[in-house]
């Protein structure tokens, strides 16, 4: 086999599975910085020519490519980074309103880390998350006396491959939210019990997830989508609930429950004792997925 088409192939597959990582939220990638990468060019051009064995010019053509790869995912001026945002609280967004939004809708990509949610008393605040860069996009919008604030905040992970991430996200208990959260490798301690809480959509990858749910809003959507997760939901006994199971793998425990056939499962108060409502639906991979009472 020619030299030319193996080195191909190896180079072809490496782009094609870090781009499929990328996309799916477990590494970060700044491809605005490929063009650092220039000189591994002129390197592998190099290995190309050298009079030697097929077998060792792909050999160095992977530890060149290995290392351009390490490259790639590492700052490319951590100097740069950290003059932005201070080293203390590498991230500290911190946005604050003279008055409160009737309602708000929360869009997160997260890749890598740990996640707390807390209330706070301005629109969002988020601490920790050392080494770490993002983007955070805010808009708002006025009609009639009604306000509305949509954010968007994308954490990107691996800036520091040697450090670990973990974030504390501050939110507004005053607006009706809609949440969509969308998490690669992450461990999350999501505690939604002091929000008005509409619409959640949780996306995880491979992740471990608590999630408590409250009952100040009375007619609350849950979605769950899942590859290889660990999901714990807490849903209050003042609150009825309806479980709409649509995944075949995995290990499901709904206590206090009664299955009513056909991956749908309802909670067994009495009807007059509820003040609100939630609806659960569940599609995971092979995942655990516990629903309990509280």
């Amino acid at each position: 086999m020619r030299y030319k088409n193996i080195f191909w192939g190896i180079f072809f597959i490496t782009i094609g599975v870090l781009w499929l990582l990328h996309n799916q939220k477990l590494i970060y990638i700044d491809w605005r910085n490929l063009w650092h990468l220039w000189p591994f060019i002129l390197v592998l051009m190099g290995i190309s020519i050298i009079p030697v064995k097929d077998i060792y010019k792909i050999i160095m053509d992977v530890i060149v490519m290995g290392i351009a790869i390490f490259v790639m995912l590492t700052p490319f001026n951590q100097n740069e980074i950290n003059k932005q945002i201070p080293f203390s609280k590498l991230i500290n967004v911190d946005h604050k309103d003279s008055t409160h939004f009737h309602t708000a809708s929360l869009s997160l990509e997260a890749g890598t880390g740990t996640l707390i949610f807390a209330p706070g008393n301005s629109l969002i605040q988020v601490f920790g998350l050392t080494g770490q860069a993002y983007d955070l996009k805010i808009t708002k919008k006025e009609k009639n006396n009604f306000s509305h604030a949509k954010i968007d905040l994308e954490i990107y992970p691996f800036k520091q491959l040697s450090k670990q991430s973990e974030a504390v996200i501050q939110l507004d208990t005053v607006p009706v939210w809609d949440l969509d959260f969308d998490l690669g490798i992450s461990k999350s301690k999501i505690d939604l019990t002091n929000f008005k809480i509409k619409e959640l959509d949780l996306d995880a990858g491979i992740s471990d997830v608590e999630l408590r749910l409250g009952s100040l809003y009375s007619n609350v959507k849950v979605e769950v989508s899942t590859g290889v997760s660990s999901v714990k939901i807490e849903v209050p006994y003042s609150m009825g609930c309806n479980i709409h199971n649509e995944s075949a793998l995995g290990n499901y425990q709904f206590v206090d429950f009664e299955n009513q056939g056909d991956g749908y499962y309802t909670s067994s108060n009495p009807q007059d004792s509820l003040i609100g409502h939630i609806d659960i639906y569940i599609e995971t991979g092979v995942s655990n997925v516990t629903v309990i009472r509280y």
